[in-house]
């Protein structure tokens, strides 16, 4: 069949594509169709193809660097650290002896849900040992001409996780479960506050916070 030009048509109910492989491209034509993967895909006149954004699971990464200690019970002011090979580390240092704190914002898109989040942090300690390590992270957001005077959601922990045994080594601690942001909505800044939960874990010396992934759903194929 050759190419057919199909005037506008409003369609009122379910249009439904056949599952296909991946088509042979066509010069100066873009093609949508979906696979037996159960996404729905864009092909350009190149031969590009692409998955069209959909809902669901999507991440956000924030270094340490993006970081920065609480003025009361903060952690340790952000440091890089020399390795002997490779990266030179950007790390925030938790002690063991009491909980500290460090906060950073997040800007969520206008296709976020508005829902919970979840978080997965990924870290290394200052020493050697197999104990434990924990982190808890509480958030807020404030729209426009609000009040930032107000205090942060409930905390919600990792399970805490042993460390490998050789100084350096990289952890990522399993997902989180649910977080709950007070007063969440799109067009606001979400600030966070992350810690080290030294009541639910047991290494002896201070662990040093890499970055964290932020795990939140979208409902929307674009900001519009």
């Amino acid at each position: 069949m050759g190419n057919m030009t199909v005037p506008r048509s409003d369609v009122d109910g379910v249009i439904t594509i056949k599952e296909v492989s991946t088509p042979t491209a066509k010069a100066d034509s873009g093609q949508v169709y979906t696979k037996n993967t159960n996404d729905l895909f864009f092909q350009d006149g190149a031969g590009t193809e692409q998955v069209v954004l959909k809902g669901g699971k999507h991440t956000i990464w924030v270094p340490a660097a993006a970081m920065y200690p609480n003025t009361t019970n903060g952690c340790a002011a952000l440091a890089q650290v020399e390795l002997s090979n490779g990266p030179e580390l950007k790390v925030l240092d938790f002690d063991d002896g009491s909980d500290e704190f460090a906060q950073f914002t997040v800007a969520f898109p206008k296709s976020w849900n508005e829902g919970t989040i979840t978080f997965q942090p990924f870290w290394t300690i200052s020493a050697t040992g197999t104990n434990t390590v924990a982190w808890q992270l509480q958030a807020v957001a404030f729209a426009d001409n609000a009040d930032q005077n107000t205090t942060f959601g409930t905390a919600v922990a990792t399970v805490a996780k042993a460390h490998s045994g050789t100084s350096g080594d990289l952890m990522v601690s399993a997902e989180s479960g649910a977080v709950t942001i007070k007063n969440a909505a799109v067009d606001t800044v979400t600030y966070f506050q992350i810690n080290r939960d030294t009541s639910a874990d047991n290494h002896a010396s201070d662990a040093r916070l890499i970055g964290v992934k932020i795990f939140y759903t979208v409902d929307a194929g674009n900001d519009a």
